[in-house]
């Protein structure tokens, strides 16, 4: 991948009821990209833990990578098109991209000996306060690690299927490629997973409503 910047996704779903009069408010008022960032900032980062593992946790904590993809929806989130497809999937579009970005990032500061701090030097400088308290708080809240401790715990498939429809809001569609199964299986599995993850005891507004 270059580094252009990723576009809204094209698919055919609006977006979530429930953020839709939050994404017209946004265009007038510059705190209202905040409120509505905050619906899946939680998940967010649920899936920078999941994905930050390894060698890649020693050099990037999920909370340092949730508040990159803050500021760079932040920034992009003007030019884009929020009234064609699905908020949420659009910020995970942007977490992709960061978090690509973000592992080139950490694989050439290894290269070049540098510490984690020494790398990120600089990156997160001009974070808001309130983006600062806002991931540190969902960092330590208990019931959001617990569900990523649930999350690790997972088979790959099951995993891959909460990640594609449940954090990132994906289509049935979309999901199916990514799985290479077809859309009424990923529809038939998730509705399965989502209900087990309930009975679970599953943060309530963590995932993405169909």
């Amino acid at each position: 991948m270059g580094s252009s910047t990723p576009s809204v996704p094209e698919n055919d779903r609006e977006l979530e009821p429930s953020t839709l009069d939050l994404a017209r408010l946004a265009r007038s008022d510059p705190a209202g990209f905040s409120r509505l960032y905050e619906r899946v900032a939680p998940a967010v980062h649920a899936w920078a833990s999941l994905r930050l593992r390894g060698r890649a946790r020693a050099r990037l904590e999920p909370e340092d990578l949730s508040q990159e993809i803050w500021m760079r929806a932040l920034e992009l989130f003007p030019t884009s098109d929020a009234t064609h497809g699905n908020f949420r999937a659009w910020v995970f579009s942007v977490a992709r991209f960061v978090l690509h970005e973000a592992l080139r990032r950490a694989e050439r500061a290894e290269l070049d000996g540098l510490s984690s701090e020494e790398s990120k030097h600089g990156l997160l400088a001009n974070v808001p306060d309130d983006v600062t308290t806002a991931t540190r708080r969902m960092a330590r809240d208990e019931a959001l690690r617990a569900f990523v401790a649930h999350m690790g715990r997972l088979e790959p498939e099951d995993r891959a299927l909460l990640v594609h429809c449940g954090l990132e809001g994906m289509t049935g569609a979309d999901a199916g490629l990514r799985l290479g199964i077809s859309r009424d299986a990923v529809h038939k599995r998730w509705q399965r997973l989502r209900a087990k993850l309930q009975a679970d005891g599953l943060p309530p507004g963590l995932l993405h409503e169909d």
